[in-house]
C-alpha cells in the first residue's frame, strides 16, 4: 500500500506533502509515504519546522490526531471518552475460512460418494474451527477513558476479561507522560493507588507525538478540575 501512495505522490511539491503528513485525514501509509518522499529530496528540516503548534488548537480539533494512532473519540457536552477498538479479526478471519474449506472438503467428497468414516475428523475440525473464528470475530479487546463530573472511568474488556475502574474526583491527582524507547504513555495518577497508563501512543518519525501526548494529558488535567473546558 505505501509503495502505491510512493508513486501517486512523487509528482507532488514538497508543500503539498507536507499538507499530507500533517493531515489525519489520510491513512498512515499514506503520511509514511509523503515522510520518504520528503527525506527523499533532502528537505527534512521542513518536517520538523511544519510540526503543529498544539497548544493553538481547540480540544476537538487535537482529539482528531489521535486517529493517527488508532485512537477514537467521543466528545460531547457532558462528557469526554478516548477508546480504542481492536478487533481479533484476522485470526478469526482465518479460523472460519480454514473450518470452512474443511467443510466443503467433507461435501465434496460426500458428493463424489465417499463417505469413509475418517470424514468425520475432517468435520468436527472444521466446525469447530468456524466456531471458534466467528466467536473472535465477535469479540472485541476493548480499552477506553472516560471523564465526567463525576470522576474518571477506565474499562478494558477482551476474550478472557472484563474489568472496569472507577476513580472518583476525591481520589485523582493528576494526568502525566512518560517517554518509551517506541511509544509516550499518559498514565492516570491516584492519590490512593498506583499511576495507571490510560493512553499509549507509538512513537513515528517526524511526527510530534510526545508533545501530543503532553498537551492532551494537561487538557484531561484541566477537564477534571473543570468539565466546563469542554
Amino acid at each position: 500500500m505505501e509503495n502505491s501512495f510512493l508513486k501517486k505522490f512523487k509528482a507532488k511539491s514538497t508543500s503539498e506533502l507536507l499538507e499530507i503528513v500533517n493531515s489525519s485525514g489520510y491513512q498512515e501509509s499514506a503520511r509514511n509515504a509523503a515522510t520518504k518522499l520528503i527525506v527523499e529530496r533532502g528537505e527534512q528540516q521542513r518536517l520538523i519546522s511544519s510540526l503543529k503548534e498544539f497548544s493553538k488548537l481547540e480540544l476537538k480539533d487535537l482529539l482528531k490526531n489521535l486517529s493517527s494512532y488508532e485512537y477514537d473519540h467521543e466528545l460531547t457536552s457532558s462528557s469526554l471518552k478516548i477508546y480504542r477498538n481492536q478487533r481479533t479479526g484476522l485470526t478469526g478471519t482465518v479460523l472460519f475460512f480454514i473450518g470452512l474449506a474443511f467443510i466443503l472438503f467433507v461435501l465434496f467428497n460426500w458428493w463424489l460418494g465417499n463417505t469413509s468414516w475418517t470424514l468425520r475428523y475432517s468435520i468436527s475440525f472444521g466446525l469447530l474451527a468456524m466456531i471458534l473464528g466467528w466467536g473472535r470475530l465477535r469479540t472485541s479487546n476493548y480499552t477506553y477513558l472516560k471523564l465526567n463530573k463525576n470522576g474518571v472511568s477506565l474499562k478494558k474488556i477482551n476474550e478472557e476479561t472484563k474489568s472496569e475502574t472507577v476513580i472518583l474526583n476525591t481520589d485523582f491527582d493528576y494526568f502525566s507522560t512518560r517517554k518509551y524507547s517506541r511509544s509516550v504513555s499518559i498514565f492516570l495518577n491516584r492519590r490512593t493507588g498506583k499511576p495507571m497508563s490510560v493512553v499509549n501512543l507509538k512513537l513515528k518519525t517526524f511526527e510530534p507525538t510526545s508533545e501530543l501526548a503532553s498537551e492532551l494529558a494537561d487538557r484531561l488535567n484541566e477537564y477534571v478540575k473543570d468539565p466546563t473546558t469542554l
